[in-house]
This record gives C-alpha cells, sequence and structure tokens, in this order.
C-alpha cells in the first residue's frame, strides 16, 4: 500500500475555554477539572480565582484575568478557596491523598508554596477524612484561614503554618467568606452575619426570604452586594445594602439535572460558587458534572460569557453526528460549534442547543436512517454492562427506545450472583417497559472495553458473536428486533475479555469484522497484524508497530484503494488507521512516549475516548480526539491510498540471513550491568560532570558505572554512577533528555509524577525499603526521602486514585533533606545531576562490605515539563505505567536487583 502522507487538520473543538485547549510549551494551562466540575469563585482586588473538583487531568485551580485568559494553574482538587496579597489558598477534599488537605499558591505564578511549620508540609491535613460536602467553604480573616465542613465543624487554621487552631461546632452555618479583611457567614434561615475573631455571630445585617437550599455566600469588593446560591431554586440571588433584592439569575426550578430539551443558557443548575470581581461583575460556577460551565454576568444580572470544561477523563462523553458536522453532543448537552474556530487566540464559542440527560453518561455515534436520528451507545465506557440505543423524539430529545441489558456477574441480595442478558425495545415509544418489550434469557456478553458495536444501518454487533438486524421500524421510528432470534456471525473473532488486550470489535456493511489487531473477512480471509506490547509495557513509538493498542474507534468505508478501515486507538495517545483486511494503513496523533512536538496532535496518554466517521454531507472523514477537549480534526489524503498485490518470494537462505542481521544487532547493543556497586572511593566529586562527557570518561573517578537505553529508542539513555567516602553518598546521574530537567510538580511528596527526576529505591536492613528522589521543584532542585516503614511518623503521605482506593499506598515518612547537595548541569538535550547525602540518613552506614537490594531510574517529562511521560529504569522493566500515581509511588523490592557497598 501507498498513499500521500495522512495528515490531520484541526477542525473544530468543544468545551475549548483555555487558549489552545491542549498543552503547550507555556505549560499545561488546561480549563478545569476532568472528573468533576467548577466548585468556586474567589476575588480579591484584580485577582480572580476559580476552582473546581475531581481532577484525574486539567486543573483545579486556576488564575485567569478579566477575559477569562488562564494565568496559571494546578492539578489538584478543591472546593473553595481564599485569597491575600501573597497567596491563594485552597481547600481540598483529596480524593488522591484521601484526606481533607489545605493548600497555598503564590498569586504571581501559581507556585505551590509549602507551609512554615518544621516538615515544610505542602499540603496539612485539615481533617483525616475526606468526608466533607460540596458546599464546604474556605476565607480569611481575622489573621485565620477559617474552614467551615457544614453539619461537621468550623475549623480555624494558621495560614502561616496551617496548623489548625481550634475546631467548633456550627450547626447553623452553611458558608463562610469574607471581604476586606471581615469573616461573613451564612446561616440557616437565610441569616447573612459577620463572625468575630473567635467565631461567634457578632452581627446579622439581613435575613434572605424563601431559601431552599442555600450553598455559598459572595460579597462585593465595596461590600454592598451579595450573592447567595441557592441548590434547591436552581438560583443565585442578588441582594444589596441591607438585603434588598436586586435579581435573581435562573428560573426557579427544582432538581439537580437541567430539564430535557431546549438548553435555556440563562439558567442555572446547581450553582455552588459565586464572587464579585473587580469589575463588578458576578462569577458564577455550577457544580454539576453535566454541565461543566462557569458564568459571568453583568451587573444588572446579563449574561456576558461562559466558559465550559474540561471534558471528562479522556474526552469520553461525546456524540459525533455523523450527518452534521456542525454540531456535537457533550456530556449531553447538543452544542451548535464555532463557525470561525481559531483556539490558538481565542476560546471557542460553541453554544448550548439543547439536553439529552440520557446521553450525558454515554458516548457513542449518532447516525441518520430512514428519516429519523439515534444515538448509538457503543463502543460505551470500560466495564460496560449494557448497550442502549435512543431515539430523537418529537421535542428533539434523544430517548432510550432500545437496550440490551449483558449477561454477567451482577450482584443481587448482596450476593454476586450469574445474570441472563435480556433485551428490551420500545415498540410503543412510550418510554416505559411494557408487556411483550422485553426479551429475557440472552446470551449477549460486554468486554472490558466494549458493549458491542452498532453499525449505520442499526444492526447490534455484539461482542460474542450475535448479529442482530432490524425486522421493521415502527411508525415513531423505534427500530423493531426480535431478541429470541439471534444471528450467529459466521466469520467472528474470538476474544480475551482482559484489560490489558484490544477488545472493541467493528463491523462494516460488507461483513468484516475486525478489532483492529485481528480481522475475519465475509469472504473468509484471517489473520493477525502483530501485537507485541501490552498497555503500559511498550517501548517508544516504532514505525509500523502498534504500540499499547486497547480500543477501535469506528469504522470509515469506501476509502479508495482500500474499501473500509477502521482506527485503533493507543494507550499512550498514537492512533492506528488499518483496513479491515489486516493492512496497517497509517499512524496518527503522537506517542507520548515518542520526541512529540505541543501541538493539537498531541492527545497524551489513556486517550479512552474517539470516534472516527465520514460525515454524510461533505464526505470528509472526521475524528474526535481525547484529551481536555472534544477536538475534532479532519483526517486528509486517504483518498490518495493505493494497494498492490505482488507475489513475494521468501527463501530460506534469506530467512537465515535476516535471523543472523537481528542477532548482530542484538549482540552490537550494551548489555546493562548485572549489578549496582557504591564503590568507595578518596574523594567525592564537588560538582555534576559536564552533560556531554564522553562515555569513554566515568562519571565519578575510581567508580563503576551503569548504562541504561530504551528498549527499541536508543536516542533516550541515561548512565549512573554511584561512591561513598565513608561519611557520604554521592550519585551521579548523565541523562540523554530532549526537554531536560523540567518538573512542574509543586509537592515534593509528589515529585515523582510532575516530570523530569532521578530515582535510587534500596532495601535497607534495618530501616525497609526507601525511596531517594531528586527533582527541580518550583526552581529548586530538591531531594526528597519517603521510608515504606518508620516508627516515626513525618508528614505521612497516601497516594490514592478515587475509584480503587484499595490500591492506595501510604508512606509513614516523606521528608525534604534540605541539608541534601544536589546540583544540576543542563545542555540542550541532556542534563547531568549530583546528589550526595549521609550514609547514616539513609542507614547504609551499617551496610558497608555488605549487599542491598535496590533499583535506579529516571523518569523523564514531556515536552511542556508538567507530566511525565516516561520511566526508564536499571533492572526493573515493569515500569512503563505512568498513569497510576499508587503504583508508581509503590516500592517493591522483589524486583530490584543487588547493590553491593565497597567497605
Amino acid at each position: 500500500m501507498h498513499h500521500r502522507p495522512i495528515e490531520l487538520s484541526l477542525y473544530n473543538s468543544v468545551y475549548s475555554s483555555a487558549t489552545p485547549p491542549w498543552v503547550t510549551e507555556a505549560g499545561s494551562k488546561l480549563w478545569g477539572a476532568n472528573h468533576g466540575h467548577p466548585t468556586s469563585v474567589a476575588t480579591r482586588g484584580e485577582t480572580t480565582v476559580l476552582f473546581f473538583t475531581g481532577t484525574e487531568g486539567g486543573s483545579g485551580i486556576q488564575r485567569i484575568n478579566d477575559q477569562g485568559i488562564i494565568q496559571w494553574t494546578d492539578g489538584n482538587e478543591f472546593l473553595d478557596g481564599a485569597l491575600d496579597d501573597t497567596y491563594a489558598y485552597g481547600l481540598s477534599r483529596s480524593s488522591w491523598q484521601n484526606r481533607t488537605l489545605l493548600f497555598r499558591f503564590r498569586l504571581d505564578n501559581g507556585h505551590l508554596v509549602p507551609f512554615d511549620d518544621e516538615a515544610r508540609t505542602p499540603s496539612p491535613a485539615l481533617l483525616p477524612d475526606p468526608s466533607i460536602p460540596n458546599t464546604s467553604s474556605l476565607a480569611l480573616a481575622h489573621g485565620r484561614l477559617w474552614a467551615l465542613f457544614p453539619g461537621r465543624a468550623l475549623l480555624q487554621a494558621d495560614p502561616r503554618t496551617g496548623a489548625v487552631l481550634a475546631t467548633a461546632e456550627a450547626p447553623e452555618l452553611l458558608a463562610v467568606t469574607d471581604r476586606n479583611g471581615r469573616l461573613y457567614a451564612l446561616r440557616a434561615g437565610g441569616a447573612v452575619v459577620l463572625l468575630d475573631e473567635k467565631g461567634a455571630v457578632a452581627k446579622e445585617i439581613f435575613r434572605v426570604a424563601g431559601l431552599q437550599a442555600p450553598r455559598r455566600l459572595g460579597v462585593s469588593h465595596d461590600e454592598t452586594r451579595f450573592a447567595v446560591s441557592d441548590g434547591g431554586s436552581n438560583q443565585v440571588f442578588v441582594l444589596g445594602v441591607g438585603g434588598k433584592p436586586a435579581f435573581a439569575i435562573g428560573r426557579p426550578r427544582a432538581g439537580g439535572e437541567r430539564p430535557a430539551g431546549a438548553f435555556v443558557r440563562d439558567d442555572l443548575i446547581q450553582p455552588l460558587g459565586a464572587d464579585f470581581d473587580h469589575l463588578g461583575r458576578l462569577w458564577v460556577a455550577e457544580g454539576v458534572g453535566t454541565c461543566k460551565r462557569v458564568t459571568c454576568w453583568s451587573a444588572d444580572g446579563t449574561l456576558l460569557d461562559q466558559f465550559w470544561g474540561q471534558a471528562d477523563y479522556g474526552a469520553m462523553s461525546g456524540f459525533p453526528l455523523t450527518f452534521d458536522a456542525t454540531r456535537f453532543i457533550a456530556h449531553g448537552i447538543e452544542f451548535k460549534l464555532d463557525p470561525n474556530p481559531d483556539p490558538h487566540r481565542r476560546k471557542t464559542a460553541e453554544q448550548p442547543l439543547a439536553f439529552h440527560p440520557e446521553l450525558a453518561h454515554e458516548r457513542g455515534l449518532v447516525y441518520r436512517f430512514k428519516g429519523h436520528e439515534y444515538a448509538c451507545a457503543a463502543p460505551g465506557f470500560n466495564k460496560m454492562d449494557h448497550l442502549t440505543i435512543l431515539r430523537r423524539d418529537e421535542k428533539g430529545v434523544f430517548r432510550a427506545c432500545v437496550r440490551l441489558d449483558m449477561a454477567g456477574r451482577r450482584v443481587r441480595d448482596g450476593k454476586t450472583v450469574d445474570a441472563p442478558g435480556r433485551g428490551w425495545v420500545d415498540r410503543n415509544a412510550n418510554g416505559a417497559e411494557d408487556e411483550g418489550e422485553v426479551t429475557g434469557d440472552l446470551d449477549v456478553r460486554a468486554l472490558y472495553w466494549a458493549n458491542g458495536w452498532v453499525r449505520p444501518d442499526l444492526t447490534i454487533v455484539t461482542t460474542n458473536g450475535l448479529r442482530f438486524t432490524p425486522t421493521a421500524f415502527s411508525e415513531a421510528g423505534v427500530p423493531l428486533y426480535d431478541f429470541s432470534r439471534p444471528e450467529k456471525i459466521p466469520n467472528w473473532i474470538g476474544f480475551a475479555d482482559a484489560q490489558g488486550s484490544s477488545g472493541t470489535p467493528v463491523m462494516d456493511r460488507a461483513g468484516n469484522v475486525s478489532n483492529g489487531i485481528v480481522y475475519h473477512t465475509a469472504d473468509g480471509r484471517q489473520g493477525a497484524y502483530p501485537n507485541r506490547y501490552g498497555r503500559h509495557d511498550a517501548p517508544a513509538a516504532r514505525r509500523g508497530v502498534l504500540i499499547a493498542p486497547f480500543r477501535t474507534n469506528g469504522v470509515v468505508e469506501d476509502v479508495p484503494g482500500i474499501g473500509s478501515l477502521t482506527a485503533l486507538g493507543g494507550d499512550r495517545g498514537e492512533w492506528f488507521l488499518m483496513s479491515m483486511d489486516g493492512l496497517y494503513v497509517s499512524s496518527i496523533c503522537q506517542d507520548s512516549k515518542g520526541m512529540v512536538t505541543l501541538d493539537e496532535t498531541f492527545i497524551g496518554q489513556e486517550s479512552f475516548g474517539g470516534f472516527i466517521w465520514r460525515d454524510e454531507a461533505s464526505r470528509r472523514v472526521f475524528v474526535q480526539l481525547g484529551g481536555p477537549s472534544y477536538r475534532l480534526m479532519e483526517i486528509r489524503n486517504l483518498e490518495t491510498c493505493v494497494k498492490e498485490i505482488r507475489p513475494l518470494e521468501v527463501t530460506v537462505d534469506a530467512i537465515a540471513k535476516g535471523s543472523a542481521a537481528a542477532q548482530q544487532r542484538q549482540q552490537s547493543q550494551v548489555a546493562e550491568s548485572a549489578s549496582l556497586r557504591i564503590a568507595r572511593v578518596g574523594k567525592l566529586p564537588s560538582e555534576p560532570v559536564p552533560v556531554l562527557q564522553p562515555a569513554s570518561l566515568p562519571l565519578i573517578a575510581h567508580a563503576v558505572d551503569v548504562r541504561v537505553a530504551e528498549d527499541g529508542n536508543p536516542a533516550v539513555w541515561w548512565r549512573a554512577s554511584l561512591a561513598h567516602n565513608g561519611r557520604d553518598l554521592a550519585v551521579m546521574f548523565q541523562v540523554a533528555d530532549p526537554s531536560p530537567w523540567k518538573n512542574g510538580e509543586g509537592r515534593f511528596t509528589h515529585a515523582f509524577i510532575g516530570g523530569d527526576a532521578v530515582d535510587l529505591q534500596l532495601d535497607v536492613p534495618g530501616t525497609g525499603p526507601i525511596r531517594l528522589l531528586a527533582a527541580g521543584l518550583g526552581g529548586k532542585n530538591t531531594v526528597t526521602l519517603w521510608k515504606a516503614r518508620s516508627q516515626a511518623e513525618e508528614n505521612p503521605t497516601t497516594y490514592a486514585v478515587a475509584n480503587n482506593l484499595a490500591n492506595a499506598v501510604t508512606f509513614p515518612f516523606v521528608r525534604r533533606l534540605d541539608k541534601a547537595v544536589v546540583k544540576v548541569a543542563t545542555g540542550f538535550n541532556s542534563y547531568s545531576v549530583l546528589i550526595q547525602v549521609p550514609l547514616a540518613e539513609l542507614g547504609l552506614d551499617a551496610c558497608l562490605g555488605g549487599e542491598v537490594k535496590g533499583v535506579a531510574g529516571v523518569i523523564y517529562s514531556d515536552p511542556s515539563g508538567t507530566n511525565r511521560a516516561s520511566r526508564v529504569y536499571w533492572h526493573n522493566k515493569s515500569t512503563g505505567l505512568v498513569s497510576d500515581v499508587p503504583s508508581e509511588a509503590r516500592l517493591d523490592p522483589a524486583r530490584w536487583g543487588t547493590v553491593t557497598l565497597d567497605k
């Protein structure tokens, strides 16, 4: 096959309130959180700061200017915050540390600043658990921080040290805020009061009538206007001096969801934080994941602007309309796209048209067939247990009309049982399961990454090879299926239901079946493209090799010279275009481990979302990519594909010559040392070696080097040397790195996830597993020591993910070694690091002359320097995972090698 280079061109973007909505060399600066929603706004002078919860990517706190352009961000998650002249303080219900934490950031540059306690704690705990409500609030007044957890407690904390100074019950308080040094509070019953330096009511200012579920309070800079958000009526009430009503934003509406149908821009849903900026405008955060919106309102209550974002993790909850490239559905909201997008210079101006509640937590493609529109939620998220087809009804809302519930293990009455599948067809289009509409005892199944596939003609294909074709359509447009008569697909593929496998089958209209790797054509041809690596253990990208494939994203028909093709998503950002009969066509996007360019084609690792389709009207081929926005790209030059079939003569002699060449190439590679040696030398180095020091010169005189290269990518390599003089340990690294010594993390406790770092892990007798890691944090080179076991706790830290707390890792001891020597030299594409630490600090002074288990490695940043892209270690090669904080934090001596210490 040959063709012109397959290219991607940015077409449009949704949820693009950042400029641009992808990582740039200036840093991430991505709008909002992916798992959560906006929570609050805090203003002081000309400064406006927004807060978000639920971050596995994106921003939990961000400072914006008057136009809404982001100035800086941080990825921790927050419910509320407060500002002084120097710092922004954030209240975090941290699912990543499983506690309620306090943070502070410099207002001018967003650098995280540790508190001034003895341990210089980056995020002191206010509570030992995260069990606080969304309405929790933070204020700064009377020289103290005030953290209110409604129904639980009012805490006073020292803004300098982060220490909790006092805890009191406050059953009547709903929210606290501050303005000009005064502490305001909202009480049950709608009373707005001032609190004194002890947290007692000093004065009732006024009382707001008619509130149903008041949440937060905002006060204007001149203290003449007040805003109260009410979750019961979904409104924000603005009041003047003495509580005189001015206006209300949003119409009164009960419930926690926006109603289905036309999207009214001026209405709110679940408003949380609201605050006035220095121009008198009111900013409102809507606290619900289906409407990730921050709005800006004029002094008279006119909507001035709305800021959407960001997309959910990997941009999954999206529906392209395959017949109208000017619209897109995100989180159940149908948008009219910006007609003149320019995301490099401004946020996109998509406008909400309608809300489809039943699409809010689904994803798939919207087809038009026989005069009706259908949203087909397939393939779905991971671990799906159903497949749904939704029809746009006479009111313009997508409603479920067909549903397959998959067979599998289910919890019933507290017990896990095998449950059969079932199918429902809404034959009378009333939205309810009526007699004669449900078929039971179906053997329909889902895989980890797929609930099946629905073709544009609404043929349903299940992951275990059953096909259901509509027998007819009702007058209302409901596709009618006879689920009691499944058709067994003769050329089906067997799939392994495992997270690490590619398991998303698709079928084209000719009946060819593929999951992007394995193909079975309708005319009997079978085969598979080589798939050498799993999701997380793959080396850097290689031309013509599938790297970490895990999900097929659709089918495009009528490609000249090919017929039909599918797009296979890779777990590290690269997509692979494969013909439905097994030919590799091209790759698109960029592998996060490679030498990437920070542009719209870089979508990063774990890009779980996305689809490929051909637009009916224009015949152009589009893809929706994952990332912080729903990025819509056009694929160009597919029409130039030409497939030629020629006989290939393969002889035994040719195979032997190829094998010999491969063996010779393997023998020429530099082998890693089988063990590490910490040599005894008379004099330790005082400076890092030159970044371009040749391999012929040792890193430390009279010591031994170890050299490690990334598998399949010899351009990424490092070497290290270890030595001691009987008192101190010296570790020298020389690292080849195209973006040298960049780390965007502010917390020394989390330096291993922020970008570039050098790492030494040892299992020290009497001490246990330890980790010594050096990184550049906030412009300061920092060495951190972790101990997996310690009788004396110091800054204990838990590393967790919210959806798998059982995998959490807790270290009782995490200390920044301020007395350690760390010096760094950087060059154009390399750096060197010298670390010097007392042996006794690590417990190694008692190990001289013996052996310990250990491992050394280098963590590489992405080009922006704000996130880790890969990990390359000596001896332990199971280190490729860079998307799971607990796994990256965990110390596993069973995988380490031998480290000898000279006496």
